[in-house]
């Protein structure tokens, strides 16, 4: 009987542990996701390039899955994203997401390694 308690109450604990540590990470990832989308956006270093400020204006963050967040892009308002972030065989990539992106990496683990339960 003492064991069965035991255990239990670990099951207990450690579902109230995985809740608050996933609704953590979940901040952290939504909170860098947003950064990059700001970067990205114009606000940063690594702003899209811009010509009428549709391709600024596509980029969004959105919640995949637990712990899967996706910055992209809005394929209606800029179906040529990919074409100015990797290039073409006429045109030169001009690279901003995947900057914006690895530019964040520190950030994220940084907040990462910040959360407390």
């Amino acid at each position: 009987m003492i064991r069965a308690d035991i255990v239990r109450k670990t099951a207990i604990s450690l579902g109230t542990i995985h809740h608050k540590l996933a609704e953590a990470i979940d901040t952290v990832l939504m909170t860098v996701a947003g950064e990059i989308v700001a970067d990205v956006a114009g606000a940063g270093p690594h702003a899209a390039p811009y010509r009428e400020g549709h391709l600024r204006d596509s980029y969004y963050a959105e919640r995949v899955d637990t712990f899967e967040v996706r910055v992209a892009n809005n394929m209606e308002i800029a179906p040529y994203a990919i074409f100015v972030e990797m290039g073409t065989c006429k045109m030169a990539a001009r690279p901003h997401l995947k900057p914006a992106a690895e530019a964040a990496r520190d950030k994220l683990n940084e907040l990462l390694r910040e959360i407390n339960l």
